[in-house]
């Protein structure tokens, strides 16, 4: 019976213990141990819906207890989770880590630096922190991590060190008022939903448009729904001859957007990819792609003229489906590509090379009205 008392009072001792997050209280600010020169800030106990701050806080480059200093290294996870009281944070300069979801909820949050020794920031760490207006990442950071400002309404700016390679996925989506995006040439992941319904974001582009720059991209992935419902996107300038994935979806929906850059290293359009992007009107598809997959280029609305290259074997169910005004079609391979129900619509002209006007008679006769073949294409 001894023993299994002294168990039950071990399990006591720990699950008690467990519940307290910090080691020392100093000025209002609760810190953890890390090593026996460096500690974190954290919150008063584990609790996600326990906040122990509020107003402005500023976090101190060092501490001292019993005669020995303690750099502040670290912002623990859901340090300031649902502190909706919590207007500013000046965190101190020796800070290297923010950590999951530590600022999540903030919504009264309007101001916080992000010391230049930072090169972490995890996953949710600034999630609907509604106040922010403006950010600034350091030039350690390499990666913004899932949902780190996912549903920011009132960011309007974001400036990116040098080093930003990855953004991740849903990392700005729902910020609604943000403008514009200029990343740095290094950058080379956009994660699925990174920017999703920005509906203010007009312009995309990289730091330094130069030759120089743009060769330091060796490649940049898009993935899936990476822009969708940026409405107001206007402006791509993302390196030329850099893009090797355009996932899923990802500029569907970008009604305001006059013209597609869609690079050579590309060999596949995904579906959906530019389905509703209603303000282009001409298309032209470089040689290397292989397939135009399903509704890449649906209900693009204003589209008069596409030019299809060699390489297109396929155009998939419904590529450029509801394009109401598609009136010029150019295919320039020898061998007809493979075509699916739902395309070309409005059935007027196609052009394709002289020695193959049977072949694309007997193929795609009954989508046009007339089909041209030329000698030579311009």
């Amino acid at each position: 019976m001894k023993v299994v008392s002294s168990r039950i009072l071990v399990i006591r001792l720990i699950t008690y213990s467990d519940m307290s997050e910090y080691d020392l209280r100093i000025d209002g600010i609760y810190y953890r141990f890390i090593s026996n020169k460096r500690v974190a800030v954290t919150n008063e106990t584990r609790r996600e819906d326990a906040c122990s701050y509020s107003g402005e806080v500023e976090i101190p480059d060092k501490i001292s207890f019993s005669g020995v200093e303690f750099s502040v290294t670290e912002i623990d996870k859901n340090t300031f989770r649902g502190c909706k009281d919590l207007i500013s944070v000046k965190l101190g300069r020796n800070i290297i880590k923010i950590g999951y979801a530590a600022f999540y909820e903030c919504e009264s949050l309007t101001s916080i630096n992000i010391p230049i020794n930072v090169s972490t920031i995890e996953n949710e760490a600034f999630y609907k922190c509604n106040g922010l207006t403006s950010v600034k990442i350091p030039n350690g950071v390499t990666e913004i991590g899932t949902k780190t400002f996912m549903g920011c309404e009132n960011l309007k700016s974001v400036e990116f060190g040098i080093s930003m390679a990855i953004i991740g996925d849903l990392a700005f989506s729902g910020c609604i008022e943000l403008t514009s995006v200029l990343f740095p040439s290094i950058i080379s992941r956009i994660g699925y939903g990174a920017f999703e319904g920005c509906k203010s974001l007009e312009k995309v582009s990289i730091r330094d448009n130069s030759v120089e720059a743009l060769m330091k991209i060796c490649s940049l992935e898009i993935f899936e729904r990476a822009f969708e419902g940026c409405e107001n996107l206007v402006s791509l300038e993302v390196g030329i001859k850099s893009i090797v994935q355009i996932g899923w979806r990802s500029f569907a929906g970008c009604k305001s957007l006059p013209s597609v850059e869609i690079l050579d290293n590309l060999t596949i359009i995904s579906p959906y990819a530019f389905e509703g992007c209603s303000s282009l009107t001409s298309l032209i598809i470089p040689d290397g792609i292989t397939s135009i997959s399903e509704k890449a280029f649906f209900g693009c609305i204003n589209l008069t003229s596409v030019e299809i290259p060699e390489s297109v074997t396929e155009i998939e169910d419904a590529a450029f489906g509801d394009c109401v005004k598609l009136k010029l079609v150019t295919c320039k391979a020898e061998v007809p590509p493979t075509v699916c129900d739902g395309n070309f619509p409005t059935r007027e002209f196609l052009f394709v090379p002289q020695n193959s006007y049977f072949a694309y008679y007997d193929g795609f006769g009954r989508w046009f009205k007339k089909i041209i073949s030329v000698e030579k294409f311009d």
